[in-house]
């Protein structure tokens, strides 16, 4: 179950196309514009022509302006709040503004096939998704298969569907999500065979024909579960003895997602993963003090309370639980008829330290990272409410 936890994670973390492979759908601008958030209030105070576009979110305004506009804003000392990487993408290695073009790729990493058939692309949106945008993408036919930071989703279509989607005026650009995009980094320094290969098949009705397309490729089986995370169908994570040398041929099947080093040995998690996310590393390598950027911001989680209904919670027992989670359980809800009295799993137990550890135990990694230590790990009573399913 660990692995499956892992891959989850990847998912969320891994968490670009066109016919054929169009790079861009718009043209690079001489000068990137600003785009910003802006408060009704603010909004109010200026004029439609000194933005260049302006969404209604209800609680704030997204509007996109020239350097010019920006900055005649803010000598009239109207306040907005810039959102450099509103048209940023990240997957895995790879960062890069869709304003900008595509970052350098590899040729034979790079999607070249001119195939009609549905596989992998990338949609990024004018603004923050909103529901009936995502509705208008899929009505050409197309699935939004999964959130990409920022404000864009893996899809899986046809290169015409994807055509289709770019007349849409939500759709600020679309690209290829090229093989590139696929490997992790963790694969890149092995050599020779690897004997644990994670590799995230999207399930198109055509699965075992990858996994054979794999095998064939000199792949062996090793073993598979369905992972049902997408926003629209499911990844079977499979796991296969490969050579190094075959990565690059099988990111290049159209409907393998990610792969990845799954290591057999087990390991723990730390704060590492609290100060990527709020963006406290340097280079790219994260630094100590996620509880003392909490200090410093002021928030710690401190009177929220939060429902993790997964497979329970260590000993379902706020008194006898984990000493991370101890005292920390409002309630525990048992919806699997008394099969389960404790986390026999351990999905749910790590989810809810992930939430809300608190790191009692003071034991940290060789580089001095917590373990334990949720994001919000503020002393707020009994946070987490449990559940199993």
């Amino acid at each position: 179950m660990r692995r499956k936890a892992l891959s989850v994670l990847l998912l969320a973390a891994v968490l670009c196309l066109p016919l054929g492979a169009p790079a861009s759908t718009q043209a690079v601008p001489s000068a990137p514009t600003v785009i910003a958030r802006i408060t009704p209030a603010a909004y109010q105070r200026i004029a439609p022509n000194q933005v260049t576009s302006a969404i209604h979110y209800g609680g704030f305004v997204w509007v996109e302006m020239t350097p010019q506009q920006a900055a005649a804003l803010r000598q009239a000392g109207v306040p907005y709040e810039p959102q450099p990487h509103a048209t940023r993408i990240g997957l895995l290695d790879y960062a890069f503004d869709t304003r900008q073009g595509e970052p350098a790729i590899p040729v034979d990493l790079r999607t070249t096939s001119d195939s009609h058939e549905a596989s992998f692309h990338l949609v990024q949106l004018v603004g923050p998704p909103r529901d009936e945008w995502l509705k208008d993408l899929e009505g050409t036919g197309l699935l939004a298969l999964q959130y990409v930071p920022q404000n864009a989703y893996l899809v899986w279509s046809t290169p015409a569907q994807v055509k289709a989607a770019q007349a849409a005026p939500s759709v600020r650009w679309t690209g290829a999500f090229h093989p590139a995009y696929k490997i992790a980094s963790t694969l890149s320094a092995k050599a020779g065979l690897v004997e644990n290969v994670n590799v995230l098949v999207y399930d198109d009705g055509h699965v075992k024909e990858t996994l054979a397309a794999i095998e064939k490729l000199g792949g062996r089986y090793v073993q598979d579960f369905a992972m049902p995370v997408l926003r629209r169908g499911r990844l079977v994570d499979v796991i296969f003895c490969l050579d190094a040398a075959l990565l690059d041929d099988v990111a290049r099947l159209p409907n393998v997602f990610h792969l990845d080093y799954a290591s057999p040995e087990p390991g723990l998690d730390d704060e590492v993963s609290n100060q990527i996310v709020v963006g406290n590393h340097a280079g790219g390598v994260p630094y100590i003090g996620y509880q003392s950027w909490l200090t410093a911001k002021g928030v710690d989680g401190s009177g929220v309370r939060i429902a993790d209904v997964d497979t329970g919670c260590d000993t379902n027992n706020s008194a006898t639980a984990h000493q991370d989670i101890r005292g920390r359980i409002a309630a525990f809800v048992d919806y699997s008829g008394g099969g389960h009295p404790t986390d026999d799993d351990g999905h749910g137990t790590h989810t809810a330290g992930i939430i809300a550890g608190n790191a009692a135990l003071g034991i940290t990694d060789a580089n001095g990272f917590l373990y334990g230590l949720g994001v919000a790990p503020g002393p707020c009573g009994r946070p987490v409410a449990a559940g199993n399913a």
